[in-house]
């Protein structure tokens, strides 16, 4: 097995995102051609592209592969993603099954006390 050379101008690892950034901007580029690039691990070098991508400074694109996908890192913030809409909220409804042993749901309201649902008479 064939280790990757290191490169003789390893930066600090304080300097490192600056340095993702600069690499990123330069051309897109995935996470394991970054940590060929810094010399740092994986684990190191990801950690930092994920603080850029929250900053906004970078954005990955997930790459279908045969056996899975990669992410390649762009510079600038991704595109905008549609946001999901909240789902509606449940009604109270019984299964006719369980309805017909037990009776139809009671409605939501206060959880413990007089007249709530799993409380006493009110």
């Amino acid at each position: 097995m064939k280790f990757p050379a290191y490169p003789t101008d390893r930066v600090s690892i304080e300097a490192l995102p600056a340095r993702l950034a600069r690499l990123v901007k330069a051309k897109p580029r995935t996470t394991l051609q970054l940590r060929e690039l810094t010399g740092y691990s994986v684990e190191a070098v990801r950690v930092r592209l994920h603080r850029l991508a929250s900053d906004g400074l970078i954005h990955s694109v997930e790459v279908r592969k045969s056996l899975g996908f990669e992410y390649w890192w762009h510079p600038g913030e991704g595109p905008i993603k549609a946001s999901v809409p909240a789902p509606e909220p449940k009604v109270a409804k019984r299964d006719p099954l369980v309805a017909a042993l037990f009776g139809p749901a009671k409605p939501a309201g206060k959880l413990l006390g007089a007249g709530s649902v799993l409380g006493g008479e009110g």
